[in-house]
């Protein structure tokens, strides 16, 4: 994957983004490709100042760390992990749903939550990500930061849209590149429902699409 930074100023890379995401990433990587590699990655990404020094959990948007940090740290994990870094990169957005889990709960309350369970089959899963979407959505209704992201129910399938993704914000890439995003999405949907749905990102604004989109198959594997 050849990855460099885009000729024009993306201003996405400007959107602040509480301490604790970018921590839940650098934690999720560090258990992947312990700590000697998670300092070369840092190193490569240009963030020397991460290295033992995370940012602390919490939610509250300080202004120390943006999109633009997030995607540095995307890219330099995704050359570090070369071939079938992908894959990798996915395993880690799923460990870093795990790690940050709490703040989804915390933002859309857990009777919300448990409620989904109540919904017939035919519309839980579509109601499930929309309630992820909202998490987001709560998270970074803060000032100095502004998030656009859509749900799309697309028959078989549910489509979740950023047109703000922070995963790929100031690069361009010949594929798409966000599948640290990806496996958070799905890691989520297997929190809530128990199940694995497989998902897929069929556009990215790396490769000049206009919005980042991940598909979410409604039929549950098997």
């Amino acid at each position: 994957m050849n990855i460099t930074d885009k000729s024009q100023h993306d201003p996405v890379t400007d959107i602040k983004m509480p301490g604790s995401h970018l921590r839940s990433a650098l934690l999720a990587t560090e258990e992947v490709v312990g700590k000697q590699g998670m300092a070369v990655i840092l190193r490569q990404a240009g963030l020397d100042h991460l290295i033992d020094n995370y940012p602390p959990d919490e939610s509250h948007i300080s202004g120390d760390y943006s999109f633009d940090d997030y995607s540095k740290l995307n890219a330099a994990l995704l050359s570090f992990l070369g071939r079938g870094g992908r894959s990798v990169a996915m395993r880690i957005g799923r460990k870093a749903y795990k790690v940050g889990e709490s703040q989804f709960n915390t933002a859309v309350g857990g009777a919300a939550t448990a409620a989904l369970r109540l919904l017939p089959e035919s519309i839980r899963l579509l109601k499930g990500v929309e309630l992820m979407k909202l998490a987001f959505d709560m998270m970074y209704r803060q000032p100095g930061t502004h998030i656009v992201f859509r749900v799309e129910d697309r028959g078989d399938r549910i489509a979740f849209i950023a047109e703000t993704c922070g995963i790929c914000a100031g690069k361009v890439s010949d594929e798409h590149m966000c599948q640290l995003f990806a496996g958070l999405l799905q890691e989520g949907v297997v929190s809530t429902f128990g199940k694995e749905h497989a998902i897929q990102e069929v556009e990215c604004r790396a490769n000049g699409a206009p919005a980042c989109v991940w598909e979410i198959s409604k039929i549950a594997k098997e």
